[in-house]
């Protein structure tokens, strides 16, 4: 397994996610990260996944 450096924020003042779905020196995976079909189901899985979080810890509203 290939290993690069990350630089990852510790003390951001937002939530914040790193999502990996495939690596494109696996030849299967890259030919999956090519097809448009995985691609929009990768987005509506992520976004779904959003959306989830927000239901169950909605962002704190601000006082005005």
């Amino acid at each position: 397994m290939k290993q690069s450096p990350l630089a990852v924020i510790t003390n951001g003042m937002m939530p914040a996610v790193m999502v990996e779905v495939g690596f494109i020196y696996n030849r299967a995976e890259e030919r999956l990260l090519e097809s448009d079909d995985f691609q929009v189901a990768a987005a509506r899985a992520i976004a779904l996944a959003a959306d989830r979080f927000f239901e169950c810890y909605p962002p704190a509203r601000s006082a005005q």
